[in-house]
């Protein structure tokens, strides 16, 4: 039997994560009747999860994002940096800014972000219902027909908000792209995104447990396709980090010709843009994805580098007090030449993405064409699609969750205006 909403209810959300809570709060400052359906027990749990549990809400620097960059891009014109500092600012949330341009809630903690998000919703137009699960949408004429698994709505205005296949602990399905196909969208086949890549360790075994800064260049047939800057975390199964994270949307679907190298002049002291001469102080470099380029750029000056302390150590020992011992056992080779190789270019082979469980993000989703940047309606006037579901990843750093917000802002702001 079919439940039919009094026509004050004139929206229904799927999702309660960052898109769809923004959305909620708009929908509460407007009076307008909402429901929002979430299946899980409990609302954002990738939000609660985000920056380790501090929450990186937005970013502050220029909007890095790869599949419908474009849209993205337009839709935080529509809904901008500053004005999601004034939403979070409304809800009484305090925010700070840390390095690379990040934000985050200054209590650190991501439930703080949670609790300012649902103050709007209490005593308010719009309603939560927890552990239920959407299954099927049907347009009508003017409206839309929405079966959960407890039970049937007919609502005037649906914003999907469930997000994507990432993260199946946290709650990531892929319910909202079977639902959104039958219906004539189309889809970007999903792929992890935000996540680590396993590689051949065996001969590295001895660096598990190992951090460090270094530069790490996603290379397939002999072609440098993405470089990023920061920590890497090595394991027995592989590496991980920011910086590895960040080159695994890079990687193709065949990776046998695809290898990651690693330069470790950040560690020497050697600035990554050879703005600086060599030095046995660490130089200040900007972390986060650069522009591919020459692997080997910063070979030469790192043999200049060990040349120099030929001065106070034996060639055995040249890297002695630069890498970790475990490291630089690896990197010294019988000539300087090759060790300058080594540091500059350690490669690692027999890669492949940690998969959707491991995933921060997915790569891929519903195609943007025919979604409306600005209000994010689709061809269905009264349909509206936001966050991860779409095929938009944007890059560490409070990018994916910006766009999240904005785009459930913007949904929620054009539905107001019906009203």
């Amino acid at each position: 039997m079919t439940k039919r909403l009094p026509r004050n209810k004139q929206l229904i959300i799927i999702g309660g994560g960052a898109s769809g809570l923004a959305a909620s709060c708009i929908a509460a400052k407007h009076g307008i009747d909402t429901l929002l359906i979430e299946k899980n027990s409990k609302l954002a749990r990738k939000l609660l999860a985000s920056g380790n549990g501090r929450c990186n809400l937005l970013n502050a620097g220029e909007p890095i994002y790869f599949g419908d960059s474009k849209f993205a891009k337009s839709v935080l014109n529509n809904c901008s940096f500053n004005r999601l500092v004034e939403f979070f600012n409304s809800l009484g949330l305090v925010l700070k800014q840390e390095e690379g341009g990040r934000i985050y809630p200054t209590t650190g903690r991501a439930d703080t972000v949670l609790d300012c998000l649902l103050r709007p919703t209490k005593n308010s137009s719009v309603s939560i219902n927890l552990n239920e699960r959407a299954k099927s949408i049907e347009p009508l004429d003017t409206s839309f027909k929405l079966v959960t698994d407890k039970s049937e709505y007919i609502c005037d205005n649906l914003l999907i908000a469930g997000g994507s296949i990432a993260s199946p602990k946290l709650g990531g399905t892929k319910d909202m792209y079977n639902m959104l196909m039958p219906l004539g969208f189309n889809m970007v086949a999903p792929k992890p995104a935000l996540c680590g890549i396993d590689c051949d360790m065996k001969p590295y075994i001895s660096l598990d447990g190992t951090r460090l800064m270094a530069i790490c260049t996603l290379v397939c047939d002999d072609k440098p396709i993405a470089t990023s800057i920061g920590e890497v975390l090595f394991s027995k199964r592989g590496l991980s980090g920011v910086c590895i994270m960040q080159l695994a949307r890079f990687l193709p679907g065949n990776t046998e010709n695809c290898h990651i190298y690693l330069d470790f002049s950040p560690t020497l002291g050697i600035d990554y843009c050879n703005k600086h001469k060599a030095s046995n102080i660490n130089m200040p470099f900007d972390m986060g994805l650069v522009k591919p380029s020459d692997i080997y750029k910063n070979t030469q000056i790192a043999l200049d580098f060990l040349q120099s302390r030929l001065t106070i150590l034996n060639k055995e020992d040249i890297l002695l007090g630069a890498l970790p011992s475990k490291l630089a056992r690896i990197c010294t080779k019988n000539s300087l030449n090759e060790t300058a190789k080594a540091v500059t270019a350690l490669k690692f082979c027999g890669l492949s993405p940690r998969g959707f469980e491991h995933a921060q993000v997915a790569a891929g989703g519903i195609s943007t064409k025919n979604i409306d940047p600005s209000t994010m309606q689709t061809v269905y006037s009264n349909l509206y699609i936001s966050g991860e579901t779409l095929n938009v990843d944007g890059d560490c750093g409070g990018y994916n969750l910006m766009f999240a917000f904005a785009s459930g802002i913007l949904a929620a702001m054009h539905v107001a205006g019906k009203y």
